[in-house]
């Protein structure tokens, strides 16, 4: 909040805008002293906006009066340094003394309008048309390209729904957002001028997971359409019965030394004829420098008249990658038995040699993990086989000797797993629930469980799995444990002491929280209860034998409290002489009735000291969990229970009932409550703006707020509602509840303004609507109730920028309740406060939804898109795309280096031949390092959030296009 608000402003309502008071703060961002306003500009105010706004103002200015007299104004200062600062001005036209003066509260504009020219300036480089679309398929956004595309500005199109670009799947069932909707590919769209265009389409959610709209993003497509057409109608003129082996044929005649390949590849570029073999070949850069050798050597044993051979060789791909071969051939042979020809077939076996390079590599790999390993051993899961186990173990243990897995690892669980353990190693370790893991993608897990060492000693241990498939497509594993004893015991000793409490060893109020709100989650927990207990009489404890000896007489309440439970029930002191219980699984609620029946007896105890005495017995609350209960509603019940049972002769057991929580609240309010009452009426401004201005967590503040209202006016239940959105209803975003009172929010969502008392006739002044009796109520105020528990209410309007955003009120749930003239005061300067803050939140979460979105477009364009520094050449923004393109690439690192390998930057650099910005942008063909495929790239001039001017680069992949075009040709 320091970021937006400024401060209050006070000047003259006279032609030059005299400044009478103004913010230190302003006075720091613009650079000037109040002395030096009055030297430089007389003290008038106006010379310091921008000459664009200044007649804007003051018209706006100029047309107030005092029965309209609020304002709201954005507008440009310019600072002592030459920047433009916004601004946004909020205030009223007030008469004092029978002068007129403006009373404004100034915030700080800038970031939000550089936001919002900085999405619409990157969206607008972007080469693609980009459509955004809402949940009810009407346009929101359209940037330039697609302007271009549909032949009308932006502003014709907004609000218009998208058929109304009228395309020949427009309102059919394959429409472009149908076919994203059932999972099908993207929609191929013809335009008027006879080209393709590509339609991809995603879907956007806001900051809370919930949809809010579709990105249209459409990438020309006509020429690669056009090629594929093209190349379709020369592969039927070459398609044989040999395309459908995996094997590619081909013929060499010996004497011509040329070799016929009449088949097309995947993943090879060859001419159907080659001649001059083998020189040809060694010089067409096909052969890999470390075969070259090898294929001499079968091209001489073919002209010496072998007859079979087969031969590995290692290749370059059409993309540049490294590729292997095995090729085989058969010699034909003349009536005087000399070589002719050579019948030979080559098959792609990259993958299995990568196979079994990994396969190498992952085998190297477990060999340095098991270095350290307590034991190892190997399985193949496929065949549920042992493949290697020292023969010791098994003795060392007593393990069932087998070569099936399954039956190994339940020997191993019986005989050598502690019990507690037993179940859960088994489940993890099943050959099943391995074979599960690797199929859904991970190939390593780990667990940590207890079981024997070679001393027969129970020691925690950490088993790691690591699979991989073999050569022969099995899956295998390799488990190998480590000796985790020391750090896990350390571990659990940390734990413990973070959860218990250090006087009675009992639970601590997290942990007690973190264990029954886990034991609620429980589908089998049983019947549940709450017990809440505190120590009569332990202040007198403390005050007649000291400090020590009642920390001694909780210490004793803690150790009976113990022999009374079972070993699962949680048993924690929440602070002072409180402690709390929670029950789970019990038979019936007598049964917790009867365990507080023993605390009361075996709690209750006489201390003595020479001629000093205390009596000290013990009040309890219980809650007997209902269905839909939480653990903070059973602790609320818990609580309220306890405090009748004190407040009825202690030394008892109060069972909760709905009519306590009634009486609790009746309750006068205590002399700390009336004190906090006084100090809170006499500075609500200054009480409120501090707690929202130093909050940390806005959210949680606000709901602090508005629980000090509602103690102030003596209701229970506080609550804001806001408009949903563009819509005209109104739901619930923050409420308090008092003891006793259920929380309204899910119900009260999507509320007409006649609902919640939205219309002007029910507000009697400035925005302030009171019912003190409903029961005496008109009757158009009935619904605004809603309710039968609400007595009387104060309700107060949100207003920003004169537009009505939603509602800020207190309900008092026990009796008709009067409001004085200084109550609706109050209430009304703390409304306003909230309002503002409000609006400064929801202001930068509508930034943070603009940045989101940007980012949402650009990683879902289908081409990579990255952002560069032009005077460093570091890279500033890479999308989703552009990580697959280039593997290696990194924000912060230079765009030569990681993109093309480069130590210097790439001699077909498109940014430094770049025109300036407005102008149409650059383009060039580059190659990528990593992957070897063929871009076509653009670059524009583009503002960063930073403030930095830099350059967006978008790549087209055209290697498709280009092979395409290359085969077509030939």
């Amino acid at each position: 909040m320091e970021e937006i608000l400024i401060g209050q402003q006070k000047c003259r309502a006279n032609a030059s805008s005299e400044i009478v008071q103004i913010s230190s703060k302003f006075l720091r961002m613009i650079g000037y002293s109040l002395g030096e306003l009055q030297a430089y500009f007389a003290g008038s105010y106006y010379p310091l906006i921008i000459p664009e706004d200044r007649d804007r103002v003051r018209q706006t200015l100029d047309s107030l009066t005092l029965e309209d007299p609020e304002y709201a104004v954005d507008y440009r200062v310019r600072a002592r340094d030459g920047q433009i600062l916004w601004i946004h001005e909020q205030g009223r036209l007030v008469r004092e003394d029978g002068s007129d003066y403006f009373y404004c509260e100034m915030s700080d504009a800038t970031r939000y309008y550089n936001q919002t020219n900085f999405y619409k300036n990157v969206l607008a480089c972007l080469p693609n048309p980009v459509f955004v679309l809402n949940m009810d398929l009407r346009i929101t956004f359209v940037n330039q390209a697609a302007e271009k595309l549909l032949g009308a500005p932006e502003k014709q199109w907004l609000g218009k729904p998208c058929t109304s670009m009228g395309t020949a799947l427009c309102g059919t069932e394959n429409c472009c957002v149908k076919r994203f909707l059932r999972g099908e590919s993207a929609a191929i769209q013809q335009t008027p001028e006879g080209g393709y265009n590509r339609v991809t389409i995603s879907q956007f959610y806001g900051e809370n997971g919930e949809p809010q709209g579709y990105i249209s993003v459409s990438t020309d497509v006509t020429a690669l359409i056009q090629a594929q057409q093209d190349l379709k109608l020369s592969e039927e003129r070459y398609r044989i019965a040999i395309n459908q082996t995996q094997d590619a044929i081909w013929e060499l005649d010996i004497a011509s030394g040329t070799v016929y390949y009449p088949g097309n590849s995947t993943h090879y570029v060859l001419p159907h004829v080659i001649t001059g073999v083998p020189q040809s070949l060694m010089g067409s850069g096909f052969i890999h420098p470390d075969s070259a050798q090898s294929v001499l050597e079968m091209y001489r044993r073919i002209l010496a008249g072998e007859q079979d051979l087969t031969m590995t060789v290692r290749t370059y791909g059409k993309d540049g990658e490294t590729r292997w071969i095995r090729l085989a051939s058969t010699t034909l042979f003349d009536d005087e038995g000399g070589p002719v020809r050579a019948i030979g077939t080559s098959r792609d076996i990259t993958d299995e040699k990568d196979l079994e390079a990994r396969f190498l590599q992952e085998k190297q790999y477990r060999d340095s993990l098991v270095s350290d390993a307590m034991y190892a051993y190997e399985v193949n899961l496929t065949q549920d086989l042992m493949v290697h186990l020292d023969d010791h173990w098994i003795e060392m243990f007593g393990l069932t000797r087998t070569k099936s897995y399954s039956q190994f690892l339940e020997s191993m669980a019986q005989s050598a797993v502690h019990p507690e353990d037993r179940q859960y190693m088994a489940a993890v370790h099943s050959r099943q629930s391995l074979l599960d893991t690797f199929s859904s993608g991970k190939r390593e897990i780990h667990c940590e469980y207890r079981r024997k060492n070679v001393n027969g000693r129970m020691i925690w241990v950490r088993s790691s799995v690591y699979m991989i498939r073999s050569p022969e497509e099995d899956v295998c594993c390799f488990i190998y444990l480590n000796d985790i004893d020391e750090e896990k015991r350390a571990e659990i000793e940390l734990r413990h002491k973070a959860e218990r409490d250090s006087l009675t060893g009992l639970y601590n109020r997290d942990a007690v929280l973190t264990l029954s709100e886990s034991a609620l989650l429980d589908e089998h927990r049983g019947l549940c209860a709450v017990i809440m207990l505190d120590v009569d009489n332990f202040k007198l404890v403390n005050d007649t034998f000291g400090h020590l000896y009642g920390d001694a007489v909780l210490s004793e309440t803690a150790e009976k409290l113990v022999t009374v439970f079972r070993k699962d029930d949680i048993i924690g002191r929440i602070g002072g002489d409180e402690f709390i219980v929670f029950l789970k699984g019990l038979p019936s609620a007598d049964t917790a009735q009867q365990k507080c029946r023993q605390l009361l007896e075996k709690l209750k105890s006489i201390y003595s000291s020479g001629e000093q005495v205390c009596d000290v017995s013990v009040s309890i609350g219980l809650a007997i969990a209902e269905e839909h209960d939480t653990f903070a509603g059973l602790y609320q019940k818990a609580d309220t229970a306890l405090y009748h049972a004190k407040n009825h002769g202690k030394n008892r057991l109060a069972v909760y009932e709905k009519e306590m929580s009634t009486l609790f609240l009746s309750n006068t309010p205590t002399q700390v409550e009336r004190h906090l009452a006084k100090s809170f009426s006499q500075n609500t401004v200054e009480y409120v703006f501090k707690i929202l201005f130093n909050a940390s967590d806005l959210e949680r503040s606000i709901v602090s707020v508005l629980e000090l209202l509602c103690k102030h006016f003596h209701c229970h239940h506080g609550y804001i509602f806001e408009q949903d959105g563009h819509s005209d209803t109104f739901s619930t975003t923050f409420e308090w509840c008092g003891q006793g009172v259920n929380p309204r929010r899910d119900s009260m969502r999507g509320m007409t303004p006649q609902d919640i008392g939205g219309s002007s006739d029910y507000y009697e002044r400035d925005g302030v609507l009171w019912v003190e009796d409903f029961s005496s109520a008109a009757p158009h105020f009935a619904a605004i109730g809603r309710w039968p528990d609400v007595k009387a209410l104060l309700r107060c309007a949100i207003v920003i920028g004169g537009k009505l955003c939603g509602f800020i009120g207190v309900d008092d749930m026990t009796a008709p309740h009067s409001f004085s003239e200084g109550d609706i005061e109050v209430f009304q300067s703390a409304c306003e406060i909230i309002g503002t803050f409000l609006a400064g939140k929801r202001s930068e979460q509508k930034r943070e939804r603009y940045v989101h979105s940007l980012q949402t477009v650009l990683d879902h364009l289908d081409h990579p898109a990255y952002v560069v520094n032009p005077q460093n050449h570091e890279l500033i923004y890479l999308n989703r795309k552009t990580g697959q393109y280039f593997p290696p690439a990194q924000v912060g690192e230079l765009c030569h280096a990681t993109l093309q390998d480069s130590p210097v930057p790439c001699e077909f650099c498109p940014m430094e031949h770049l025109a300036p910005l407005g102008d149409e942008s650059r383009s060039t063909v580059i190659r990528s390092h990593s992957t070897g495929s063929l871009l076509e790239v653009s670059v524009s001039q583009v503002d960063w959030p930073d403030g930095g001017h830099y350059c967006m680069i978008n790549s087209i992949d055209i290697t498709k296009l280009n092979a395409a075009k290359d085969t077509f040709h030939s």
